[in-house]
């Protein structure tokens, strides 16, 4: 499994447009490689609407080694139950000027 956390923004004609600003995802995938987990969470985090800027933070992720009381065990829990998990902390839309 792996986890990623990338800096969004909401795409334009998305649903999230005009309501948020930067954002993270914070993805964890169940997949043989880092590539093909890169891909699939890119894949997963386009179609929820969502351009991402950066890759902030990649890395693999064992579930027996995570403390049960952190937050993501759950997320891990659910990655391996689903083949993913993903998670978006929202920040608030900029103000114009």
């Amino acid at each position: 499994m792996f986890f990623f956390r990338y800096v969004v923004l909401p795409k334009p004609d998305g649903p999230h447009a005009g309501r948020y600003g930067e954002t993270y995802a914070l993805c964890w995938i169940d997949a043989e490689g880092e590539r093909e987990a890169d891909q699939r969470a890119r894949s997963s985090v386009a179609e929820a609407g969502w351009r991402i800027i950066s890759l902030d933070e990649s890395s693999p992720v064992f579930v027996e080694e995570v403390d049960r009381e952190h937050p993501s065990y759950r997320s891990c829990l659910k990655a391996k139950q689903n083949g993913e998990h993903i998670f978006f902390v929202t920040g608030p839309q900029p103000k114009a000027n």
